[in-house]
Protein backbone atom coordinates (compact mmCIF):
# COMPACT_ATOMS: atom_id res chain seq x y z
CA UNK A 1 0.00 0.00 0.00
CA UNK A 2 0.99 3.24 -1.30
CA UNK A 3 2.04 5.92 1.70
CA UNK A 4 -0.59 8.43 0.54
CA UNK A 5 -2.96 5.71 0.46
CA UNK A 6 -2.32 5.07 4.08
CA UNK A 7 -2.74 8.51 4.80
CA UNK A 8 -5.87 8.26 3.46
CA UNK A 9 -7.01 5.32 5.01
CA UNK A 10 -6.01 6.88 8.40
CA UNK A 11 -7.65 10.38 8.10
CA UNK A 12 -10.92 8.01 6.97
CA UNK A 13 -10.84 6.23 10.52
CA UNK A 14 -10.23 9.19 12.36
CA UNK A 15 -13.71 10.32 10.62
CA UNK A 16 -15.25 7.55 12.32
CA UNK A 17 -13.65 6.38 15.45
CA UNK A 18 -12.84 7.78 18.22
CA UNK A 19 -8.80 7.39 18.53
CA UNK A 20 -6.60 7.40 21.28
CA UNK A 21 -2.98 7.93 19.52
CA UNK A 22 -2.31 8.62 15.65
CA UNK A 23 0.53 9.10 14.22
CA UNK A 24 1.33 10.83 10.73
CA UNK A 25 4.37 8.64 10.14
CA UNK A 26 3.06 5.49 11.04
CA UNK A 27 0.75 3.24 9.61
CA UNK A 28 -0.85 2.12 13.15
CA UNK A 29 -3.99 3.66 14.20
CA UNK A 30 -4.88 2.65 17.50
CA UNK A 31 -8.60 3.45 18.60
CA UNK A 32 -9.89 4.55 21.90
CA UNK A 33 -11.63 2.69 24.32
CA UNK A 34 -15.09 1.49 23.12
CA UNK A 35 -17.56 4.43 23.71
CA UNK A 36 -20.36 3.80 26.67
CA UNK A 37 -23.43 2.52 24.62
CA UNK A 38 -25.92 4.96 26.03
CA UNK A 39 -27.52 3.99 29.50
CA UNK A 40 -31.23 2.71 29.06
CA UNK A 41 -33.37 4.62 30.84
CA UNK A 42 -33.67 3.33 34.75
CA UNK A 43 -37.29 2.53 34.19
CA UNK A 44 -38.34 1.44 30.86
CA UNK A 45 -42.05 1.28 31.38
CA UNK A 46 -42.15 4.59 32.99
CA UNK A 47 -42.93 6.62 29.80
CA UNK A 48 -45.87 4.42 29.04
CA UNK A 49 -46.75 4.81 32.35
CA UNK A 50 -46.65 8.71 32.28
CA UNK A 51 -48.60 8.87 28.46
CA UNK A 52 -51.17 7.13 29.90
CA UNK A 53 -52.15 9.06 33.27
CA UNK A 54 -51.36 12.16 31.44
CA UNK A 55 -54.24 10.71 28.36
CA UNK A 56 -56.37 9.61 31.46
CA UNK A 57 -56.13 13.00 33.23
CA UNK A 58 -56.96 14.99 30.11
CA UNK A 59 -60.22 12.85 29.91
CA UNK A 60 -60.99 13.05 33.67
CA UNK A 61 -60.70 17.14 32.77
CA UNK A 62 -62.35 17.14 29.57
CA UNK A 63 -65.02 15.19 31.61
CA UNK A 64 -65.58 17.88 34.07
CA UNK A 65 -65.39 20.51 31.55
CA UNK A 66 -68.18 19.48 29.26
CA UNK A 67 -70.08 18.50 32.58
CA UNK A 68 -70.12 14.77 32.13
CA UNK A 69 -68.27 14.31 35.44
CA UNK A 70 -68.80 16.04 39.08
CA UNK A 71 -65.85 17.32 40.49
CA UNK A 72 -66.60 14.21 43.14
CA UNK A 73 -65.84 11.96 40.31
CA UNK A 74 -63.05 13.43 38.87
CA UNK A 75 -61.70 13.17 42.30
CA UNK A 76 -61.76 9.61 42.80
CA UNK A 77 -60.30 8.60 39.75
CA UNK A 78 -57.48 10.59 40.01
CA UNK A 79 -57.07 8.99 43.28
CA UNK A 80 -57.43 5.39 41.59
CA UNK A 81 -54.98 6.62 39.05
CA UNK A 82 -52.31 7.80 41.67
CA UNK A 83 -53.00 4.35 43.08
CA UNK A 84 -51.90 2.39 40.34
CA UNK A 85 -48.40 5.01 39.95
CA UNK A 86 -47.74 4.97 43.47
CA UNK A 87 -48.14 0.69 43.46
CA UNK A 88 -46.05 0.40 40.46
CA UNK A 89 -43.34 2.54 42.56
CA UNK A 90 -43.43 0.49 45.32
CA UNK A 91 -43.22 -2.69 42.76
CA UNK A 92 -40.12 -1.18 41.79
CA UNK A 93 -38.55 -0.52 44.98
CA UNK A 94 -39.22 -3.86 46.00
CA UNK A 95 -37.71 -5.61 42.69
CA UNK A 96 -34.38 -3.34 42.20
CA UNK A 97 -36.50 -0.94 40.56
CA UNK A 98 -37.55 -3.25 37.60
CA UNK A 99 -40.92 -4.54 37.16
CA UNK A 100 -41.00 -8.35 36.92
CA UNK A 101 -43.77 -9.70 34.00
CA UNK A 102 -46.10 -10.06 36.39
CA UNK A 103 -46.13 -6.85 38.05
CA UNK A 104 -46.18 -5.52 33.99
CA UNK A 105 -49.69 -7.13 33.54
CA UNK A 106 -51.23 -6.31 37.11
CA UNK A 107 -50.49 -2.69 36.59
CA UNK A 108 -51.75 -3.02 33.19
CA UNK A 109 -54.88 -4.29 34.12
CA UNK A 110 -55.51 -1.99 36.43
CA UNK A 111 -55.10 1.12 34.43
CA UNK A 112 -57.32 -0.51 32.13
CA UNK A 113 -60.20 -0.84 34.98
CA UNK A 114 -59.43 3.19 35.79
CA UNK A 115 -59.78 3.98 31.93
CA UNK A 116 -63.23 1.77 32.24
CA UNK A 117 -64.47 3.69 35.21
CA UNK A 118 -63.47 7.15 33.36
CA UNK A 119 -65.51 5.83 30.86
CA UNK A 120 -68.63 4.68 33.06
CA UNK A 121 -68.63 8.09 35.07
CA UNK A 122 -68.59 9.62 31.74
CA UNK A 123 -71.72 8.44 30.50
CA UNK A 124 -73.58 7.87 33.29
CA UNK A 125 -76.65 10.21 34.61
CA UNK A 126 -74.78 12.67 36.94
CA UNK A 127 -73.75 16.02 35.80
CA UNK A 128 -72.26 18.68 37.89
Amino acid sequence: MKATNKVVLALSLLSLLPLASVRADDTTVTPAAPAAAPAAPAAPRQGEVNHRLRHQNRRINQGVKSGELTHKEARHLRKEDRSVHQEEKDMRSVNGGKLTPSDKAALNQQENNVSKDIHQQKHDDQTR
